[in-house]
């Protein structure tokens, strides 16, 4: 995990996230800034396949997302909340809005749990 993260640094990210297996590689999601969700645009995954570290291609970063046997929990939590984020002036989410259902504003409360735990395990999010 250390080698992704200097290689996210590297691409000039803060840290990555290990999100999945696709395709024989290990998929981690770049971090642009900790502890906040930031659209920066395409969304390019690290790839790791034995020693390789790499970024994926536009092509690969849509193709895993619309690959379902690659989806975790974790996906379909946060497919339950996306269309209701707030985000600030810098494009990092901020929270959810107050109109949002009840099972999506339990999705987002669930995977923002999820994402202080894993911070406070020391993994690097």
């Amino acid at each position: 995990m250390t080698d992704v993260i200097a290689f996210a640094k590297g691409q000039g990210y803060e840290s990555a996230k290990y999100l999945y297996k696709w395709h024989d590689f290990d998929v981690y999601e770049p971090i642009f800034k900790a502890n906040q969700t930031s659209f920066i645009g395409v969304p390019l995954v690290i790839l790791v396949k034995d020693d390789n570290i790499r970024m994926s291609t536009v092509d690969e970063a849509f193709e895993q997302l619309d690959d379902d046997s690659s989806k975790t929990a974790c996906w379909d939590e946060v497919s339950e909340f996306w269309q209701y984020l707030t985000t600030d002036e810098d494009g990092c989410m901020n929270g959810i809005r107050e109109d949002a259902p009840d099972k999506a504003k339990a999705a987002y409360e669930q995977w923002f749990k999820d994402e202080k735990d894993s911070i406070k395990k020391g993994i690097k999010t």
